[in-house]
């Protein structure tokens, strides 16, 4: 090739040239680097097998999740009014129960935590059945006073609150109700639909933020990451309000 004369595209002897519409060569951001981080350590966890249980502690696990199956329909009818009523979207019923993998994982956890204690364990199995409510940003506040409102005219019974809009982090309405009709405690959400993309996006990023096995480095910044993403919402106004 003559001195001074660019390459033909696609010319085995040399680069394409490029020219003023070129585009620069892309590079993953420092979040993207920092998930794909979080997501090979995933990825690269060796996969732990089904919990060991004693018989008695699988007949315990067994009977309470089918105990949640038979109680749920019933708690589920309600909270379609709840959510018909203030104008909320029942977000993902179709995992309103558990899966039995999830269940034994969660079950053996709390296991250990009471010592292997199955009646505490069991009453500590409070998310078996759960729902997410979505309200409009504008009518967070008075949307969700209402939800808990009907929740208590339908007969559900207070057991925790948590108002997660406060601090940095997580943000949303957590909250625990039990059924008196079945003894059945349950977990319902609260979220605008801004906090449960966040919550959805960010799944992997908590995952590792509470994974005790994870190096020190790497769980710090998975918590960085979900409090940086959390950071970007918008706060319903009056939020305050909803502290219990």
């Amino acid at each position: 090739m003559p001195a001074g004369k660019l390459p033909r595209k696609g010319n085995k002897s040399g680069s394409a040239a490029e020219g003023p519409g070129s585009a620069p060569p892309s590079y993953p951001s420092a979040d993207d680097q920092r998930r794909q981080l979080i997501s090979q350590y995933l990825e690269s966890k060796p996969k732990g097998a089904d919990p060991e249980f004693t018989p008695e502690e699988r007949r315990a696990a067994d009977e309470f999740l089918a105990r949640s199956a038979r109680n749920e329909p019933a708690i589920t009818d309600r909270m379609r009014d709840i959510a018909d009523g203030t104008g909320a979207r029942l977000e993902g019923l179709d995992f309103r129960l558990k899966g039995k993998s999830s269940f034994d994982r969660k079950f053996n956890d709390v296991l250990d935590e009471h010592d292997g204690n199955i009646d505490a364990a069991r009453a500590d199995m409070k998310d078996a059945v759960r729902y997410t409510m979505i309200f409009e940003e504008d009518n967070y506040v008075d949307g969700v006073s209402r939800a808990e409102s009907m929740m208590k005219d339908k007969g559900f019974e207070p057991v925790k609150w948590k108002n997660l809009w406060n601090g940095e982090g997580y943000n949303g309405v957590n909250s625990f109700w039990r059924d008196p009709e079945t003894g059945q405690v349950f977990e319902a959400q609260f979220h605008t639909q801004s906090s449960f993309d966040v919550k959805m996006a960010e799944h992997e990023a908590y995952e590792v933020a509470r994974d005790g096995d994870a190096p020190a480095a790497l769980q710090r910044t998975a918590t960085e990451l979900a409090n940086e993403a959390f950071a970007t919402i918008p706060k319903p106004s009056g939020f305050e309000s909803l502290d219990r």
